[in-house]
């Protein structure tokens, strides 16, 4: 007996030791190892973001590797999407190290032990896959924009499909155990994570903004469409046909049509925008010039979902209204909207800016995107007064009353209370493809009917 119970553990023991023996013994053949230094000159042909770019040799028409940098010395390892023989500017549709650039004679190395490490010249490690030792034996750039690290089985060990950044190629998803979210890009100079993000949740995909003066982001669109899936939704794919397929659990799952192609439209992607507007772009393999389309945006004249729900579409405290800028809060009423508009700093002048805006704005423009401001706005006025009440005069004496610091909470408060109130929303159906306008309202039981063509609906909150 004594010798059949040690036998079991024995027998595990140099199985697990036989199965790591293997994987250590797998490793990349030296002809495929390589190591680029981020060095030489800069390429001629116009970039997306007006960058400076470096080109590597990894390439998989229309795709290519390449270091670009938007500010001097600080450059990110991205995938470039077009071609030099279109004459149309190329996009970055991949970013390995947002936000962690690199600088001059940076290298990017695939060693064999099969991690991919991009690294500052000094030896900082910005970036790496974490695959050393894992039975990778090669690296490749497939056709549709997917970079795979892959072992001697051909299975994918790592790829960069499940590490998107804004962007979503055709094939790629968001799903759980991987990315699960977008998040856009701060600016066009600085390349770092933005305000937006569009999240796969538990039971549908929606939008956010997060205001630097705001704890919570805000939602600003959700894909009502999903909120039929049987949770926890497992994943949401982009695919060729301008849709997005998605898979709940229990194998329930479907499709969102964002738009119906006229055409090949298989070279596409999904990007969340600087602007938290949502596009599909189109590349046109056989044109010469203005090889790039816009093929969607969700906020659009032409779409349901309009400008004005794009929560900076008028600056951080401009009115919008049919797609235009149309005011400018004051103490004195809504003045005309320029570029300069903005929130008043006196904590006084703001409280009484923003009552301005609930008796005029609320009743005139119920807008979601309005109301979004003036929850930003209130965050201000909050961390104003939080500062007023702390400021002492060379007495040492409180600046402000402690009376009069409450009867400005209160009307702070008072404020937020009126914005938290529900706005009111209408049901707009799916465009169908006959341009068919007609509205649907909810039914008397108070059930939200969801047209059956497929595409997005107008998003309440």
């Amino acid at each position: 007996m004594f010798s059949i119970s040690i036998e079991k553990p024995l027998l595990s023991l140099c199985f697990f030791f036989s199965i790591f023996s293997f994987i250590a013994q797998a490793s990349v053949p030296p002809s495929a190892t390589f190591k680029y230094v981020n060095e030489g000159e800069f390429g001629p042909y116009i970039v997306e973001y007006d960058a400076s770019y470096r080109v590597l040799d990894p390439f998989a028409h229309p795709f290519q590797l390449c270091f670009y940098n938007t500010t001097p010395n600080a450059f990110t390892l991205a995938l470039r999407m077009g071609t030099v023989r279109s004459e149309s500017m190329m996009r970055w549709v991949w970013e390995a190290n947002r936000g962690n650039p690199v600088g001059e004679n940076a290298t990017l190395t695939f060693g064999t032990e099969g991690n991919l490490v991009l690294a500052d010249a000094n030896g900082r490690i910005a970036w790496q896959t974490y695959t050393a030792n894992k039975g990778v034996v090669g690296f490749n750039l497939l056709s549709n924009g997917n970079m795979v690290l892959y072992d001697s089985k051909g299975t994918f060990i790592w790829q960069s499909f499940d590490h998107p950044t804004d962007t979503l190629l055709v094939g790629q998803s968001l799903k759980l155990g991987a990315a699960t979210k977008l998040v856009s890009r701060a600016s066009e100079k600085q390349n770092i994570n933005g305000p937006y993000s569009l999240v796969m949740e538990d039971k549908t995909m929606a939008m956010y903004y997060k205001s630097p003066n705001s704890p919570n982001p805000l939602l600003y669109f959700i894909f009502s469409r999903l909120l039929d899936v049987m949770a926890p939704l497992q994943q949401v794919t982009f695919r060729s046909d301008l849709s997005l397929a998605y898979q709940g659990a229990k194998s329930s799952g479907g499709t969102i049509t964002l738009r119906r192609p006229k055409y090949d439209t298989t070279l596409s992607y999904l990007r969340l925008e600087i602007d938290g507007n949502l596009r599909i772009y189109t590349y046109d393999d056989n044109a010469d010039w203005s090889a790039w389309q816009v093929t969607y945006a969700l906020f659009s004249r032409d779409s349901w979902e309009t400008e004005c729900q794009l929560p900076e579409r008028c600056g951080n405290f401009g009115l919008c209204q049919d797609e235009q800028c149309v005011a400018c809060p004051s103490p004195k009423g809504l003045l005309g909207w320029s570029k300069n508009c903005q929130a008043a700093k006196d904590l006084v002048m703001g409280i009484s800016k923003t009552e301005v805006n609930l008796r005029r704005l609320l009743a005139a423009a119920p807008q979601q995107q309005n109301k979004a401001k003036l929850i930003h706005y209130v965050a201000t006025l909050r961390e104003q007064l939080e500062q007023l009440a702390e400021e002492r005069n060379p007495d040492g004496l409180p600046r402000v009353s402690k009376p009069k610091v409450n009867d400005y909470s209160e009307k702070i408060e008072a404020i937020a209370t009126r914005i938290a109130a529900p706005l009111p929303h209408v049901l707009v159906s799916e465009k169908s493809d006959a341009g068919s306008s007609a509205k649907e309202s909810p039914k008397a039981d108070g059930e939200t009917h969801f047209p059956s063509s497929p595409g997005l609906r107008r998003r309440f909150v």
